[in-house]
């Protein structure tokens, strides 16, 4: 009985096996699963696509090989990954502090801007004349030793009277002190005006010639000038000759000076003069600085500051062998 049933169960497997293998009788796998059907097209339409081959696989270019790495055999990010490196179109940078300085010429000028800014430049130095005067006024022993006396003049009258009191004698030393400033401002006031006088009609002679201007530049900047005049002697007309170069105006702007710009200037004027062949250089006797509004007590300053100009000016004439005066 068991020998039956084993042979029929064998029977039947093995009809089952034909009936699958089958071509058109048996029903196949994907007929009795539910979706087989569709996830066997999907993969076998993806192993198509990623299927490989041997000319591909054995291609360096297309599938390059990478050693295996991991996390823990990554090197630390170097600090200096974020750094860009300069081209090299770029120049080194240059180490010349004076690279950037604008250049400093003295030159012969034509310009009638240039001419208006020399003549700027001379009317500032002679107004500034007045704060030099008024600090000799004001500091000289003299008119500190008169101011004192003054004051304490009043002060002993104001003390002795009934009611005197210090608030009083304070408020009244005040009010000179103030009248003293105010009359040291009105006697220095000669020199803006004659600071107004520097102009256009100034730089020119009785017969409307104008004066040779001399001027320093730094940079677009014009920081100082010499005002040249040649003097002529001799007959008239034609027959005129020229004598000697007269400087009627030096400046240099205030916060140039004592820098060797001045100097540079007379002796740019030397050269000049001696170029056009005449026989000295000096400073005119109505220079644009030599007007003096304060006695000759209060004028010491001035006094010294012209006569180092001079003495200057005429070494400047020994050393290139070209006299002072006719």
């Amino acid at each position: 009985m068991v020998r039956q049933i084993r042979a029929s169960s064998s029977s039947d497997l093995r009809e089952g096996n034909n009936n699958i293998s089958g071509s058109g009788q048996a029903l196949r796998v994907g007929d009795r699963i539910p979706g087989f059907r569709t996830s066997a097209a999907f993969l076998t339409s993806l192993s198509a696509n990623l299927r490989l081959s041997d000319d591909d696989m054995s291609s360096v270019t297309s599938s390059p090989a990478f050693p295996p790495t991991t996390s823990s055999t990554l090197p630390p990010p170097s600090p200096l990954a974020g750094a860009t490196n300069p081209s090299s179109s770029e120049q080194p940078p240059d180490n010349n502090p004076l690279a950037n300085v604008p250049s400093l010429t003295t030159y012969l000028t034509t310009s009638s801007s240039e001419k208006i800014s020399a003549l700027k430049l001379v009317a500032d130095s002679v107004a500034q004349q007045r704060q030099t005067a008024s600090r000799a006024l004001i500091f000289h022993p003299l008119a500190l030793g008169a101011l004192g006396l003054v004051l304490a003049i009043v002060a002993q009258i104001l003390l002795n009277r009934p009611r005197g009191h210090v608030a009083l004698v304070a408020t009244t030393w005040a009010g000179i002190t103030m009248a003293a400033l105010l009359s040291v401002r009105w006697a220095t006031g000669g020199y803006i005006e004659a600071a107004e006088g520097i102009n256009w009609k100034w730089l020119c002679d009785d017969e409307g010639r104008e004066d040779e201007v001399l001027v320093t530049r730094f940079g677009e900047e014009v920081i100082g000038c010499v005002i040249l005049r040649f003097v002529a002697e001799g007959g008239k007309g034609r027959r005129k000759r020229v004598a000697r170069g007269v400087i009627r105006g030096w400046a240099v702007r205030l916060r140039y000076r004592g820098k060797g710009v001045g100097l540079g200037l007379l002796e740019e004027t030397v050269g000049v003069v001696r170029e056009r062949g005449a026989e000295g250089v000096e400073f005119a006797a109505d220079h644009a600085n030599s007007k003096r509004i304060l006695p000759s007590l209060f004028n010491g300053g001035f006094d010294r500051r012209d006569r180092k100009a001079r003495r200057k000016l005429e070494e400047l004439v020994d050393a290139q062998g070209l006299s002072k005066k006719r």
